[in-house]
């Protein structure tokens, strides 16, 4: 906590304390997760705000399925193996968590004339090698991997035609897709209010039940309300 308040709180703003007394909520229902003291201890050591915002995303997605009724251990395998175990009604999957940092905040607020903004070849190539970066830590077993973007210049669109690349039959033995690689989770802090939509979830294979369920799960489901479900259970 007191890491958090020195990296987060910088202008000693309302909505910086805000942000702070949130993960700390979430902090105390994480901390009921198997092997969660290893992931306190690196946040305890989180050098800056980035690399604490790496954590804090693993721990989203962990407060996520949570939400959804899953029972979630931490690291499962150790340090190098992937960062979650979700286990619900008999099966359980592997999830690796990434996180694209902010690298470009797109054109300024003050501008007379139309900017470019965005890349797709650009965005689908940087989100083709990230995907490509986790499979090590996958494995075997069955996994998927779970996506929070926080740079403003990437948008669904991106791991929508990576993963449809991904799953060309060519591609899968090109790049060497593992064979229990079942989605592609991505979510971010935008709403697409047209498709009500905030989490996506990109197969790399025809699902069966109940995994067709937990796509559907996923992507009906807002994040804030899945993770305030889940404090609700603490404070109860």
């Amino acid at each position: 906590i007191k890491n958090l308040f020195r990296l987060l709180v910088i202008n000693n703003t309302q909505n910086e304390i805000d942000t702070v007394n949130f993960w700390r909520d979430c902090f105390e229902r994480f901390g009921h997760m198997p092997n969660s003291s290893s992931k306190f201890k690196r946040i305890a050591n989180a050098s800056d705000r980035e690399q604490l915002n790496d954590y804090l995303a693993e721990i989203r997605y962990a407060l996520i399925f949570a939400g959804l009724g899953f029972q979630v251990d931490i690291e499962p395998l150790g340090e190098k193996g992937p960062d979650l175990k979700i286990s619900r009604n008999g099966y359980g999957i592997f999830v690796e968590v990434s996180r694209f940092r902010l690298v470009n905040a797109g054109p300024g607020k003050v501008s007379t004339h139309l900017e470019e903004y965005g890349n797709l070849e650009k965005e689908f190539i940087k989100t083709l090698e990230k995907i490509l970066s986790k499979f090590k830590q996958v494995g075997d077993k069955n996994s998927a991997i779970a996506i929070w973007n926080d740079d403003e210049c990437i948008d669904e669109l991106a791991p929508r035609f990576a993963v449809k690349h991904l799953s060309d039959g060519k591609n899968r033995k090109v790049y060497q897709v593992p064979d229990n690689l079942l989605f592609v989770i991505y979510g971010s802090n935008w709403i697409n209010t047209s498709q009500k939509k905030q989490l996506y979830c990109y197969p790399l294979q025809i699902l069966e039940e109940p995994l067709l369920n937990l796509k559907k799960e996923l992507e009906s489901d807002n994040v804030s309300g899945l993770i305030q479900k889940v404090l609700n259970q603490v404070e109860a």
